[in-house]
């Protein structure tokens, strides 16, 4: 990817100087110039416990190298899927309850309701329903009201459903989040503004009990339950009421309905083979699909998987499936939804050498508290030691002193607020600014109103208040840990900035030994209940039904990749593991990965392939376009392109050098020395020759010495008839036709075109040293059964414009006004928007500006020498467009000149022909 990246196959290179160049230095701070300090640096570097895979983030090696693994992103979906299934009396409960703290978000836990909530809120909600507020207890109240249910029982959900209703408004968002997806939605749609949330949660608790519908069955001793309050109804009565509640399917949408289908189904290939019960054996809409559903509460045992590898993975844990579920989707990044968001992450990467270099300047000067910074470098995609599977990939490491000839570092993350929404609103990072500004004191005030640098913070981890008032985003704090835990260092930074690249604060996070603790743990919990499948040595214990329900449950990954593409990427990246591999890391920044096999066969197909972007210069007009004519076109044009590379290197005058020359400079000197435009005019005319010898040799009018003499033929005897259309032929004069290598245009090409293509730029390039004459052309008209009579053709000239042209270029055909005086017309067109096309057809042009007027006339000399009389050349259109037309310019250079190429030629006539457009020049 234009990094010089030699030193890789390097053998003699030692794993310590690989190791280094991952962490390139940032050329605005600059490099350490004291060498005792940089070998401190160094070996600070080489003891971090992490393994360095990539030299950079974004490239190829790092879309491939972060996936199946636990980076901050995929821990933060994880985290939230799973938290839900984790028993209470589970050891590791209390691991995530502490992590989850931090971040934000316990209240997603089994039996946790105190996640941030106020203070002064406390009692009321205690006494609103806050108890019930968990997706554990929504999924509780929707299976007791599936199919029958008693009036007892009705009558406890349609309770603590009212007095959820009352305490949604004081339940934090990401409780919410996973209530709503317990209800059914979407993570995407879940995931809302807080107000949106409680819309979509009271719109369902308000249809508990609208919904339900009175119906009088059979007493249950008839009907055979063994439901408890049943029993205790027949025994007080010999008739029972019950119940029937219908979900409000219609409150979700049509991703949702899908996925609730499949879940409720076992996967999306059932409802694609037409095996749901139900009415619609295969539902195709909405409507359908909700009738399904509704089928499926009152009948929920017709629901039978045939498939026997299904029932292997129903045998996994919910953990184990949620687990899978987010190294999945976070294992392949989907694209942006749209432009915003596609700007915010060019601005984030743009602006991150200016926050840095921000951030260094601002540490220097003492206003980053109990940090002094002295060096900062970039860094690639890390992986811990210890973990394999922990994989990480910070912005930059910071240097900092500590002490006398010992230093520390931290991660730091920058974040580019750009726009709308929480995650790019500039509003609310300068809302944080002036909190900080407000702690920082009389300096931070003072910072904020001159506008000159930015304002810092420290928080521990542990202080709740401060952690919900300067960093509210739960992502963010999960992405910081995770850069404290792979570097094993007690803080990391997050600096935030504007678009424009200035910094607004920095907030440096310190952490407790006991979270980060706790983060491991839970790290090791998740990769032994579900991450382990992807590293272990037998590969067939791989879940593939679930694997490709996920995908195929997932809309835009479901539109880019199939169960295939899944093992295509999963076997590239078990290549690629450190422990299995025998790739040398880090890996330098790289295009494109592309796998042996398919490199081999490649290299070994041959060229058919590189026709296309040979050719592309070279304009191919066919008069008669079917395919059979296109194909055989294509034909010869590949065997050009191999003509043209066996001329190259039989020509080749110098061996490469492999410790010097690269592809690409073989290439440009092979290139340079033999343009394919020269072989492709050589083959052409060659080509031509065989052919008119062909066609004239099975005629048997030619000897065999004159058998590559184009076609000469003298006029038939005159007579009266034909007196209107008798003509001789020459094909002699038109020859010269491809001396251009191209023409103006094919069929149906536009003479001048809107938006010009390479080939037609280059057309017109040769055209400016068009070494062709001018011919007045005319068609044979002749009907049927009636005398022919020529009519001379009437065409737009190519230059002013006018109709009624009937002259034309046996060089470059262009239809050119030549007998005729043009300036008023030529001055015009200079004065229309043509005026840059004008000029880039005609080099006697270029001198003149808007409203001005071309010379008529050119003195070509005098009549007699010292006569004092001149002559007058009349300069049309034609002499215009061909400045060489009258004088002799030598266009065959010797091919040991400087400028051996073709195109160099052609550039050097045309700057001489430039010279030559006043009449004393042409004097």
């Amino acid at each position: 990817s234009g990094v010089d990246a030699k030193w890789y196959k390097d053998e003699s290179i030692s794993q310590a100087e690989r190791d280094l160049k991952a962490f390139p230095e940032i050329e605005a701070i600059g490099a350490v110039e004291d060498e005792e300090l940089w070998s401190i640096v160094e070996t600070h570097l080489l003891s971090l416990p992490v393994k360095m895979l990539t030299m950079s983030d974004l490239d190829t090696m790092w879309f491939e190298l972060r996936k199946f693994s636990w980076t901050s992103s995929s821990v933060d979906h994880t985290l939230r899927s799973a938290a839900p299934v984790i028993d209470p009396n589970d050891p590791i409960y209390q691991d995530f309850l502490l992590t989850l703290t931090y971040g934000g978000m316990s209240g997603i836990l089994k039996g946790d309701t105190n996640e941030e909530i106020d203070e002064s809120d406390s009692e009321s909600n205690s006494d609103n329903g806050n108890d019930l507020m968990s997706a554990v207890k929504v999924k509780d109240i929707l299976q007791l009201l599936r199919g029958e249910v008693s009036a007892t029982t009705l009558e406890d959900c349609i309770d603590n459903v009212e007095r959820m209703n009352q305490a949604c408004n004081s339940t934090p968002s990401s409780q919410l989040t996973s209530m709503l997806i317990a209800l059914g939605h979407d993570r995407s749609r879940a995931d809302l503004d807080k107000q949106k949330q409680i819309t979509l949660f009271k719109k369902w608790t308000k249809t508990v009990k609208k919904t339900s519908t009175h119906v009088k069955l059979l007493p249950p001793s008839v009907s055979g339950s063994d439901d408890d309050d049943t029993s205790e109804c027949s025994s007080s009565s010999s008739s029972c009421e019950f119940y029937e509640y219908s979900f409000p399917y219609d409150m979700l949408n049509a991703k949702d309905l899908t996925n609730e289908l499949a879940m409720r189904m076992g996967g999306h290939r059932y409802i694609a083979s037409g095996s749901v019960p139900g009415p619609h054996r295969k539902p195709a809409n909405k409507k359908q699909r909700v009738e399904a559903l509704l089928y499926l509460d009152k009948h929920p045992n017709e629901v039978q998987n045939q498939d026997e590898e299904a029932e292997e993975d129903l045998l996994l844990s919910d953990l184990t499936r949620e687990i899978i579920s987010g190294v999945i989707k976070r294992a392949f990044l989907k694209p942006h939804k749209d432009m915003a968001d596609k700007s915010a992450t060019r601005f984030g990467h743009q602006n991150e050498m200016p926050y840095l270099k921000q951030y260094y300047d601002d540490s220097r000067n003492g206003l980053v508290p109990d940090i002094d910074i002295f060096h900062i470098r970039n860094c690639g995609l890390a992986m811990q030691t210890e973990r394999e599977y922990v994989r990480d990939s910070a912005d930059a490491i910071a240097f900092e002193n500590i002490g006398f000839e010992s230093l520390d570092s931290h991660p730091v993350e920058c974040k580019c607020r750009s726009g709308g929404g929480y995650r790019g609103s500039v509003k609310k990072a300068m809302d944080i600014q002036k909190r900080i500004a407000e702690l920082e004191g009389r300096d931070g005030r003072r910072r904020l109103v001159s506008g000159k640098g930015a304002v810092y913070a420290v928080v521990k981890s542990s202080d709740t208040d401060k952690m919900k008032e300067l960093l509210p985003n739960s992502h963010e704090r999960i992405q910081l840990l995770h850069h404290a835990f792979c570097y094993d260092k007690k803080k990391a930074t997050l600096l935030v900035g504007k678009s424009d690249g200035r910094l607004l604060y920095g907030l440096v996070v310190q952490f407790e030994d006991e979270l980060l603790e706790s983060y491991g743990r839970i790290l090791d919990h998740l990769y032994k209940n579900g991450l382990k499948q992807f590293y272990e040595d037998d590969t067939s214990k791989l879940p593939t039904k679930l694997i490709e329900n996920i995908i195929l449950g997932d809309d835009k990954l479901k539109q880019k990749f199939q169960l295939d593409d899944f093992f295509t990427s999963f076997l590239t990246f078990r290549a690629l593991i450190p422990s299995k591999s025998k790739a040398n890391f880090p890996i330098p920044p790289c295009e494109k990965g592309i796998p042996f096999e398919h490199s081999l066969w490649n290299g070994s197909k041959g060229g058919s392939d590189t026709v296309t972007r040979f050719t592309y210069n070279c304009q191919v007009v066919l008069p008669i376009r079917t395919p059979q004519t296109v194909v055989s076109a294509r034909l010869l044009m590949l065997y050009m392109v191999l003509y043209h590379r066996g001329c190259q290197a039989v020509t080749m005058r110098k061996q490469p050098d492999a410790d010097i020359d690269t592809l690409k400079t073989i290439r440009d000197r092979n290139n340079k020395r033999i343009a394919f435009h020269s072989t492709l005019q050589y083959l052409c005319s060659l080509l031509l020759q065989n052919a008119t010898s062909a066609r004239t040799s099975s005629a048997g009018e030619v000897q065999e010495e004159d058998a590559n003499k184009p076609l000469v033929e003298p006029a038939p005897r005159a007579t009266r008839s034909n007196r209107s259309w008798r003509h001789e032929t020459d094909d002699r004069i038109t020859e010269a036709a491809g001396r251009t290598g191209a023409t103006p245009g094919g069929r149906g090409k536009p003479l001048r075109p809107k938006n010009p293509s390479a080939e037609f730029a280059l057309f017109q390039r040769r055209a400016q040293v068009c070494p062709g004459r001018p011919m007045k052309v005319g068609k044979l008209k002749q009907k049927r059964g009636q005398d022919g009579k020529i009519q001379f053709v009437r065409r737009v000239c190519a230059l002013c414009g006018t109709e009624g042209c009937s002259y034309e270029c046996n060089g470059c055909h262009q239809a050119l006004c030549f007998d005729t005086d043009r300036c008023i017309a030529l001055s015009e067109a200079l004065s229309s928007d043509r005026e840059l096309e004008m000029k880039a057809k005609a080099p006697g042009l270029k001198s003149l500006t808007s409203g001005d007027v071309p010379a008529k006339w050119c003195r070509a000399g005098e009549t007699k020498k010292g006569s004092g009389e001149y002559k007058y050349v009349l300069k049309t259109c034609f002499h215009h467009c061909h400045p060489n037309y009258l004088i002799d310019i030598d266009l065959n250079l010797e091919p040991d000149d400087d400028a051996s190429d073709v195109d160099e030629q052609l550039e050097r006539v045309s700057q001489n022909a430039s010279s030559l457009n006043s009449p004393e020049a042409a004097a």
